[in-house]
């Protein structure tokens, strides 16, 4: 079911998605931007012992590709996630593979069992999403919603204010 989840959540931020036909475990996705894969996997002990080789095998496969790419080479992602939640002793080498800016950047998460995780996962190559009014919440104008704010705020926020007020305002925010 996971494994749907990370599909649907991509397809939605609008990539493009396959799966590799050379390896079942990779989920190509690609936009205008940004392309990569996905690994899914079960165990953490999983994770560590083959994502360099996923990786490799990736890039070995797409080199054309990414020679063509020019600026989307830049971003690259290998995302690997895992049901299995790590150990304690097991998270500062899931943090190393993720600081491992070698051939790709990479995206590294455990505990992945709920659409909700997908989507923390994969927030780094999502677009900002806003979060909808509550239902029932009554809609302010913004003068309304800056009636406690000091004249100089309304100046910074439209952009009209000086120096000295930019330092009030962010003086008062402390």
């Amino acid at each position: 079911m996971v494994f749907l989840d990370i599909e649907a959540a991509l397809k939605s931020a609008g990539y493009r998605c396959r799966m590799s036909q050379y390896d079942q475990d990779l989920l190509l996705f690609e936009d205008e931007s940004i392309f990569g894969f996905v690994v899914l996997f079960d165990t953490v002990e999983r994770l560590l012992e083959t994502w360099k080789d996923k990786q490799t095998l990736f890039i070995q496969k797409n080199a054309g590709a990414l020679r063509r790419a020019n600026m989307k080479a830049w971003n690259c992602y290998a995302v690997f996630l895992c049901t299995e939640t790590a150990p304690e002793l097991q998270k500062p080498a899931l943090v190393e593979i993720e600081e491992d800016l070698a051939l790709t950047r990479k995206l590294i998460a455990d505990g992945v069992a709920t659409q909700r995780d997908v989507q923390r996962a994969l927030l780094p190559i999502l677009p900002i999403q806003n979060r909808a009014a509550p239902s029932g919440a009554i809609a302010l104008d913004l003068s309304t919603r800056l009636e406690s704010w000091s004249p100089q705020a309304i100046r910074a926020l439209e952009g009209d204010a000086t120096a000295a007020e930019l330092l009030e305002v962010l003086w008062d925010a402390q």
